[in-house]
This record gives C-alpha cells, sequence and structure tokens, in this order.
C-alpha cells in the first residue's frame, strides 16, 4: 500500500490516482484544476474548512417561514419604503382626506379653504358730524373695483334718545361711497357701522377665534384619495334689482341652504336717483330656495337695490367658504428645513351672529353675546324680521350701549306682537379686509418635493444652563405671559403658600377698579359707572337707595354704564375722577349710601327710616376703598 512520508506526491498533466482495480474512480490533474469523478462524503462539520454533510447543510438551512427571524430587519434594504426619521422623502402622489384628528394629512381643497385670504371685502365704522344729512366713507386700502355691496347699520350709545334714521347708499367707488340720511343729526354721537362685500362673492367667512395650537399627533396609515367636496351653502350675500312701483319682492338664492335656520341681514341702496325715498324693510317667508322682504312704502323708481347677507345658524366659525372654480394642480416644491414651532395662538373673539325674539309691547332689548368680545372695540349690522304677522310694522332702530358681554336696542315704537325677530352680525374692529377664502374644488395632488439635506448635528450640551433660549416659551404646560395676557385659567387651585395678592391702591387710569370683579346683571343704571347696587328680587341688580329697605342694602359697584351683563367690583380700590371726596382719614372719611338713587356720600342719613350703610372710605378726592359693610342702621 502506498504511503507518504516526507516527501510529496506529485502529478503531472493528465495523471490520475485510482481508487479500485477497475480503473473507474479517480482523482486526478487535467492541467489547470483538480477532479474527482465520483461522489465524495463530508462529515458533521465542526470546522469552518470541514466539508460538510448534506444532512447537515438542510438542517441548518430549512424552511423560512417567519420574517421576524431574519437578521438585518434595521437595515434599509427597501429603497421603496418612507423611512421614519424623514431622511427620505415622497417621490410620488400622497392623498389626503378632509382631517378630524390633528395628525391627518390634508387635502389642498382643505388647506386652501383656511389659509388663502383675498381683499374681497372691507368694514368700519364712521363717525358722522352734527347737523349732516350726507357723508362719504373711504376705504382703506381701496377695493378693486366698484363692483361690491354695502350693508350697515346706524348707531349712537351716547344720546339718551336717539334718532332712528333711515338712509340711502349712493356714489359708490373703489375708494368708498356715500350715505344719504333722511333728516340732519341732532348730535355729533352717531356712527354708521358697515361691511362692503365683493358682488362676486356668495358666502361671507368672518374670521372666526383662532384656536390653541395642538399637540403634534402621531402619524396614521396613509388613505385613500377622497372625492372632490360637495358645494356648502352655510352663507350667501347678494344683490336684488327691486323693480318699480313695489313694495315686497322675493330674492332667490344661487344655491339652496341646508335648512331654513339662517339669518338675514340686509340694506336698501339708491345710487341714481337725486332725491331717494328711505324705506323700512321686513323679511318674511325664509325658504331653503330664498326669503320675501316687505317694504314699509311702494318704490318710486326701478333705481332701488337689496343689499342682503344670510348666514347659517349655528355659524360654528361665523363663515363657511362656498368652492368655487376648480384649482390648479400644485407645483413639484422643495423640502426646506424644519422650521422651530411658533408660539401657541391667543384665542380671540373676531365676530359673532345670531337672531333674538323681540317680545311683546317692547321698545327696547338687550342682546347677550354667547362668548365675551375681546373688547369694546367692535361693529354691529342688524336688521329686524317677521315671517308670522300678515301685515307687519317696518321699525327703525337705534344700537346701543356697547359691552364685552352684548349690547342694547332701541326701537323707533312699541312691538306690537311677539312674532319680531332681531338678526345681528358683530366684528371685531379693525378688520383688514374682511378676507373672503372661496376655495374651488379639490385640484389635482402635487408632486412631493426633493427631500432636503440632513443638518449637522450640534455640540452636545450636558448643562441645561449652557442652552440658548432659555427665557422662550418652550414648555407650554407653565403658566406664562400673565401680564402680557389678561385671561390666563387656572388647571387646580391657586395655592398662595403663605404669600399676598397684591392690589394697587391708586388705579392709574379713570373709571377703572382694582380688587375682586365679577360679571352681573344689572336691570336699572341710570347714574353709569360707579353706581352703587343692590340685589332686587329676580337676582339681579338695580340701584341702590337709603331711603328704604325695600332698595338695600348694596352689595357691588357697577364698572359700566347702561345696563345688561357688565362687570360689577365686590370689593377693591375704585377710580373715578367724577367724584369729588372733601374728607380723608377717620370718621370724616367714611362713605356712605345716599337718599339718592345711584349714588354715594359722605353725608349721614337724618330722616326717619332712613338707613346708614358704610361702603368704604375715600383715599383721595377721585378714589376710594369700596367694601360694602352688610350690617345697617335704621334711623328712628
Amino acid at each position: 500500500m502506498a504511503k507518504f512520508r516526507n516527501d510529496n506526491l506529485d502529478l503531472e498533466t493528465g495523471e490520475h490516482i485510482d481508487f479500485d482495480d477497475a480503473d473507474t474512480i479517480q482523482m486526478g490533474y487535467d492541467g489547470s484544476e483538480l477532479y474527482i469523478n465520483s461522489t465524495v462524503s463530508g462529515v458533521r462539520a465542526a470546522q469552518p474548512y470541514h466539508l460538510v454533510r448534506y444532512d447537515q447543510l438542510t438542517e441548518v438551512s430549512g424552511t423560512l417561514s417567519d420574517h421576524g427571524t431574519l437578521t438585518g430587519l434595521g437595515d434599509d434594504d427597501h429603497t421603496q419604503y418612507i423611512l421614519t426619521d424623514g431622511s427620505r422623502g415622497f417621490t410620488g402622489t400622497v392623498s389626503g382626506i378632509d382631517p378630524t384628528q390633528d395628525y391627518h394629512l390634508t387635502t389642498r381643497w382643505y388647506v386652501d379653504a383656511f389659509n388663502t385670504s383675498s381683499g374681497v371685502g372691507r368694514s368700519g365704522q364712521y363717525d358722522i358730524p352734527n347737523a349732516a344729512d350726507s357723508f362719504t366713507v373711504v376705504f382703506t386700502p381701496a377695493m378693486e373695483n366698484t363692483d361690491y355691496y354695502i350693508v350697515g347699520s346706524l348707531e349712537n350709545q351716547i344720546d339718551g334718545d336717539p334718532a332712528k334714521y333711515g338712509f340711502n347708499i349712493y356714489n359708490t367707488t373703489v375708494s368708498g361711497f356715500d350715505i344719504e340720511l333722511s333728516d340732519i343729526t341732532d348730535s355729533g354721537n352717531y356712527k354708521f357701522n358697515y361691511i362692503a362685500v365683493d358682488a362676486d362673492v356668495r358666502s361671507v367667512a368672518i374670521p372666526g377665534p383662532q384656536g390653541d395650537q395642538g399637540d403634534q399627533g402621531i402619524q396614521g396609515d396613509q388613505g385613500e384619495q377622497g372625492d372632490p367636496g360637495t358645494t356648502s351653502t352655510s352663507g350667501l350675500a347678494g344683490q336684488y334689482d327691486i323693480p318699480d312701483t313695489t313694495e315686497s319682492f322675493t330674492v332667490d338664492f344661487l344655491y339652496d341652504m341646508t335648512d331654513i335656520d339662517y339669518y338675514i341681514v340686509g340694506t336698501v341702496e339708491n345710487q341714481d336717483d337725486v332725491e331717494t325715498a328711505k324705506y323700512g324693510f321686513n323679511i318674511v317667508n325664509t325658504t331653503l330656495s330664498g326669503f320675501g322682504v316687505d317694504l314699509s312704502d311702494i318704490t318710486d323708481s326701478a333705481n332701488y337695490k337689496f343689499n342682503w347677507i344670510a348666514i347659517a345658524n349655528p355659524a360654528e366659525s361665523i363663515g363657511v367658504p362656498i368652492p368655487g372654480p376648480q384649482g390648479e394642480t400644485g407645483a413639484s416644491g422643495i423640502q426646506g428645513e424644519q422650521g422651530p414651532q411658533g408660539e401657541p395662538g391667543i384665542t380671540s373673539t373676531s365676530g359673532e351672529v345670531g337672531q333674538y325674539d323681540i317680545p311683546n309691547a317692547v321698545e327696547s332689548f338687550t342682546v347677550n353675546f354667547t362668548e365675551s368680545m375681546a373688547d369694546l372695540d367692535y361693529y354691529l349690522v342688524g336688521s329686524l324680521e317677521n315671517q308670522v304677522d300678515a301685515d307687519p310694522a317696518k321699525y327703525g332702530f337705534n344700537i346701543s350701549n356697547t359691552t364685552v358681554s352684548g349690547f342694547y336696542i332701541e326701537l323707533s315704537d312699541i312691538t306690537d306682537s311677539g312674532n319680531y325677530k332681531f338678526n345681528w352680525s358683530v366684528m371685531a374692529s379693525p378688520i383688514e379686509t374682511l378676507g373672503v377664502p372661496i376655495p374651488g374644488p379639490q385640484g389635482e395632488q402635487g408632486i412631493q418635493g426633493e427631500q432636503g439635506e440632513q443638518g449637522v448635528q450640534g455640540d452636545t450640551v450636558s448643562d441645561h444652563g449652557l442652552l440658548t433660549g432659555l427665557a422662550d416659551n418652550d414648555h407650554p404646560q407653565y403658566l406664562t405671559g400673565v401680564v402680557e395676557d389678561p385671561t390666563p385659567q387656572l388647571g387646580g387651585d391657586l395655592d398662595l403658600n403663605d404669600n399676598n395678592i397684591v392690589l394697587t391702591p391708586s388705579p392709574g387710569t379713570n373709571q377703572t377698579a382694582n380688587g375682586m370683579v365679577v360679571p352681573m346683571t344689572v336691570d336699572v343704571n341710570d347714574q353709569g359707572f360707579g353706581t352703587p347696587l343692590y340685589m332686587a328680587s329676580d337676582g339681579n341688580l338695580e340701584m341702590s337707595n337709603a331711603s328704604s329697605t325695600a332698595t338695600m342694602p348694596c352689595v357691588a359697584m357697577a364698572l359700566a354704564s347702561g345696563i345688561g351683563l357688565m362687570e360689577c367690583c365686590l370689593i377693591g380700590f375704585v377710580r373715578n375722577d367724577a367724584w369729588n371726596w372733601t374728607s380723608l382719614g377717620g370718621v370724616e372719611g367714611l362713605i356712605y349710601i345716599s337718599t339718592t338713587s345711584g349714588t354715594l356720600t359722605q353725608t349721614l342719613a337724618s330722616g326717619t327710616g332712613e338707613q346708614v350703610q358704610v361702603v368704604g372710605y375715600a383715599t383721595s378726592a377721585d378714589r376710594m376703598y369700596f367694601n360694602p359693610q352688610l350690617p345697617m342702621v335704621e334711623l328712628a
């Protein structure tokens, strides 16, 4: 038997080694590689260089059925997928929906509807001079053309019994319009509130309150592309040409309303006749497709027009966009770097609409807002409506006593039934353009922009104090901006932690208070700011009078003029430059309720049956500390 010892066995080209007597099993060299012409068996491999048996190979590979058992699952092997870290963007169309959650991907139609703004309207308030029967209102900025409508109302909150003037609109230009009154004004306290609406607009969107910024949502699954939105008719506007010798007419809507729960405000206009009549009017017979109008007299020409706005009730955001023409396909954009998170928006009350049911046999009433306005700088327009009585009266009216919580209306006469309604719209001032977004049906999806470059990782900072922007409002869960924001709300009880609430004893502005203030309803208030008030049997407040226990004791002080819901002081420092307290300090500085309704005095009552109640003390000639003491003394 041949053996290998210390030397090699050399094979030349074409030579081989035979393993059986028949020379059939051979291993040889053919000049380029080694070959074996028969099966070679392996072993149960234990080293990397072992020749492996087949049965061991099948045991190792087997059949793979669980994707999760693979290695390398974290590798980026599927370039068609979007990475969660945002480093690879979409390269094709991604469809959105009309969102119901913060994290939903929205359609272009939806975004355009709430972010597009155009100068299709103006609004404002004009101070009418005394002894004037006409005036000119100037727009800032000018309108694009003269094809617009005007609706408006007169307002006087100062005079005791203001006149109720009719008016007519004429001479509209891109820079403004003229108003002619039915008579010469009897004071300089009248104002004209107006809205100018582009004639091409069939929907008026008045901005609603801006909501607080929501938390970032979690990305959801991709949804299917939805169908284009259908036309909505939550608000409509228009102008109707009134025929000659007409005292009633019907206005037909361009689109049907979804139901008949809507309001109408409007104004009569005539810019052609030299001497125009000033008609009163009443709204009747509202339907899904339109409404009727009854005039106070027969028209004397065919040049009168009726400008109107129909607003659905309730108007959630005071205006809903009506789709216009089809939008164009969006262009491809390049994804930029991620910007910093903006601060939360501050809630505002830019406008509200409503309808008030006027009781029978009244000539004045108060309208309360659903949500208080931010301040008193707002405008009102409105119209009377009666769709029940066969021949309703056409009352004039005047707006007075506006507060943050509502306003007061005086009619030209006492109502003859309980079927009259007052439709109204209030807008904060200034409304820059009264922009009305009119979106078209959903356009085609724009092409996804290219992915922006990855940002460079900054240096590591381990000390919180070394960070920049520590004064930024990056933690919305903390209470900040108490000075800048006068309406922060607590999420729980306020623990003073053995500290104090510090009041200012010297308010710096006339007719202001610094203390505990609450909103309460005042039914009688002839004296205005600083009126002492007692609580009547209906729970509302009226003027205190020390002549009788029936109008005592004083429990609060009015911090506004007029009546209705207003802020009242329960305790605190109050300034009123109309006061002239002559005694300070000691008993002489005390302040009492007077026997003249709604006034204060430093003179003790002296008559039999009169009440003595201390309500505070003077701190200067025009300031006092108000703290009504409920125990009283009745003089015998």
